[in-house]
């Protein structure tokens, strides 16, 4: 009996240790971790600074040099980066590649309805589509690009109507090389892709729809024209639909896909303040972070009464910046078992905050580097 005492004591004795080890362990992991943080911390305040005065800078040059100037600072920050101006002539996006869509576009003035009225007339009121496809016909040789456009747009719809589809797909090509050429408020090439497949999906040809329509998504999130976000979000789910993406378990937003919305999105906030600076109720300068599509985005700006400049930063940016790369090479590891039994390495994530309210901060968990670098107190501090 006593040594069965002894035994279970011991081995009592040696769970305690067991489970203070551990304790100890995680302390030390966790105060480990709170000093890399405070180190990104500090770097993305410095590097902010930097930034902000560089944005200064840009908004005194002229029009080209700025334009050059924005380039080359976006390409020194790096990836999940955005330098924009806004000014009377609208938005400017560097590189304009990585902005989805844009908070507002300017849209030219394109050729008046009533050039296209008589055509319309008789395509819908009298029916006589041969009538109207001749007219379409003529104007399509406009010297003017607009109304060729929409004369090119109207033409291909009334084809596909009277069924003559090659005839269709053909005038849908020649619309498509007009590139960037607006026809009822879009660049010709995407209406005359879109138009495409539409069609295409009419003949049943599948894989010639999703061939499209993935060179298409893939377009679209490129950045290749400059977009409105309802008409980017409505094209974005068209393409999707083709592709059976709610099928597909390979077609989700992917962590590329949701860093570029969050980046349009913090771009859309600065527009906002841009606004309200406008109305002389904004801070001419300032910086901020904010939670969009589950990511924090960092927003910087500098102001005058005729220009914004601003940095929208992603959390790409927070991750390759010089300090928190050494504080993930710094963090330390522990094990954790994979579904297969096997062991794996289980990193520590150093998570950043934004403009959330206390119980997400909570729920995180974390030291929000990022409202410490615009300036904000940690909760409870």
């Amino acid at each position: 009996m006593v040594i069965l005492l002894l035994a279970g004591a011991w081995g009592w004795l040696g769970i305690r240790l067991l489970q203070q080890e551990r304790a100890l362990e995680s302390q030390r992991i966790q105060e480990r971790l709170d000093h890399a943080t405070d180190l990104v911390a500090a770097a993305l305040i410095q590097s902010l600074s930097k930034s902000e005065d560089r944005l200064g800078a840009l908004l005194v040059l002229p029009n080209a040099q700025r334009t050059a100037a924005a380039s080359g600072l976006a390409k020194e920050l790096g990836e999940g980066t955005l330098i924009i101006g806004f000014d009377s002539r609208g938005v400017g996006a560097s590189p304009a590649d990585r902005l989805l869509y844009y908070p507002f576009v300017a849209e030219p003035k394109g050729p008046s309805d009533t050039v296209f009225a008589p055509g319309e007339a008789v395509e819908f009121e009298t029916k006589d589509l041969p009538k109207a496809i001749e007219f379409y016909r003529k104007l399509a040789d406009s010297e003017d690009a607009g109304t060729r456009a929409g004369a090119l747009l109207r033409l291909a719809r009334t084809l596909r109507k009277t069924r003559q589809l090659p005839a269709a797909l053909a005038t849908y090509d020649q619309l498509a090389r007009m590139g960037s050429e607006t026809v009822e408020g879009l660049p010709a090439e995407l209406a005359a892709r879109q138009g495409r497949c539409e069609l295409l999906e009419e003949l049943g040809q599948i894989a010639a729809l999703q061939h499209q329509s993935r060179m298409l998504n893939a377009d679209l999130h490129s950045g290749r024209w400059r977009l409105t976000r309802p008409v980017y979000l409505f094209y974005e789910e068209q393409t999707r639909r083709w592709l059976n993406a709610d099928q597909d378990p390979h077609s989700y937003k992917d962590g590329a896909e949701q860093e570029a919305l969050s980046l349009a999105a913090g771009v859309e906030s600065l527009w906002e303040e841009w606004q309200r600076i406008r109305q002389g109720e904004g801070a001419p300068s300032g910086r901020r972070s904010v939670w969009l599509h589950d990511r924090p985005v960092l927003v910087v700006w500098r102001s005058t009464s005729k220009r914004l400049m601003g940095l929208v930063a992603g959390s790409y940016y927070v991750r390759q910046h010089p300090a928190s790369a050494g504080a993930t090479a710094d963090r330390p590891r522990r094990r954790a078992d994979r579904p297969d039994g096997r062991r794996r390495p289980l990193r520590f994530p150093l998570r950043f905050g934004g403009d959330i309210t206390p119980s997400r901060a909570d729920r995180l968990g974390h030291p929000p580097a990022l409202d410490a670098a615009c300036g904000k107190p940690r909760p409870g501090s």
